[in-house]
């Protein structure tokens, strides 16, 4: 699958320095949920607890289904990054965000001569986004075949020149393919 960027929410884990640097830092983490309703879109392993100056504590990000791990924010530096883990010296006050996408994925639809397919070329839908595909024969012609992942979605008959397709609740690539059969005209005359 694809991974585009999406709005940014974060699941921070946060971490405050006591007045003396002999005292613990507080290190905490909370999780921000997303503004469009969709819940939230990853977490972070780390609860609020006190740590003693000079420790490491190691934060992992886990996403959200549908959800992927973009990159670590906000006060890293000196911090060793392996992928969705981030391990923090506490030697000051922290404030580290984990940063997830949306999963985004493709629909290829293609049509051959005599007909039409739309929307077509490649469309991108977000992770649960559903779209619809609408087939179209031009006069004179009707549907052969539509393919779907190279599947045959439906039989057509001679008299069929219309047809929509829906997509539900993306979650993978796929592609959708319709080819179309021109019927000949015949003109006869009769003298």
């Amino acid at each position: 699958s694809s991974v585009g960027p999406a709005s940014g929410k974060r699941a921070q884990a946060p971490a405050r320095a006591m007045p003396s640097t002999a005292q613990p830092y507080k290190q905490s983490a909370s999780e921000n949920r997303s503004d469009n309703g969709h819940g939230p879109n990853g977490s972070v392993n780390r609860g609020t607890q006190w740590v003693p100056s000079g420790s490491n504590i190691t934060i992992t990000a886990t996403a959200s289904n549908g959800y992927s791990f973009l990159a670590w924010s906000g006060d890293t530096t000196g911090c060793p990054i392996a992928g969705n883990r981030i391990t923090a010296a506490m030697t000051q006050a922290r404030l580290i965000a984990a940063n997830f996408a949306i999963n985004t994925y493709t629909i290829t639809a293609t049509a051959g001569a005599n007909g039409t397919i739309n929307p077509s070329g490649v469309i991108a839908i977000n992770y649960g986004e559903s779209t619809n595909i609408l087939i179209t024969a031009d006069p004179g012609s009707h549907i052969k075949s539509v393919l779907v992942d190279g599947i045959p979605a439906w039989v057509f008959g001679p008299g069929s020149n219309r047809f929509n397709y829906a997509f539900v609740n993306g979650t993978s690539n796929h592609t959708i393919a319709a080819e179309f059969n021109h019927v000949p005209t015949c003109r006869m005359s009769i003298t």
